[in-house]
């Protein structure tokens, strides 16, 4: 599909330091596949890597609306939200995902 190849064309640019680069395939992956987990994870990452640490968790929770049950969702929101000082959802997030293990 178009969003995963978006999707690995980030995660190349990503591997080459061309992070601006990567967040817009990421984004455009998304754009082309709003069901699919795999880059909105991927963009959360390279987000929480950018210190845009609310537009992660914004992409983290979105994963988690998708699908309630991703331990990598959970994770990633767990530390966009200690990155936020939103230290008691982030424990939270990491109990959840420490269930999900």
């Amino acid at each position: 599909s178009f969003s995963r190849a978006y999707n690995g064309r980030g995660n190349a640019s990503l591997t080459k330091g061309l992070l601006d680069l990567a967040l817009l395939d990421y984004t455009e992956a998304v754009r082309l596949d709003t069901l699919d987990t795999v880059p909105l994870l991927q963009r959360g990452l390279l987000l929480i890597e950018l210190k845009k640490y609310t537009e992660a968790e914004n992409d983290f929770s979105k994963v988690l609306r998708i699908e309630s049950g991703s331990f990598n969702g959970y994770i990633g929101r767990a530390r966009a939200r200690y990155l936020l000082q939103n230290f008691s959802g982030s424990l939270d997030d990491a109990n959840r995902a420490a269930q999900l293990d």
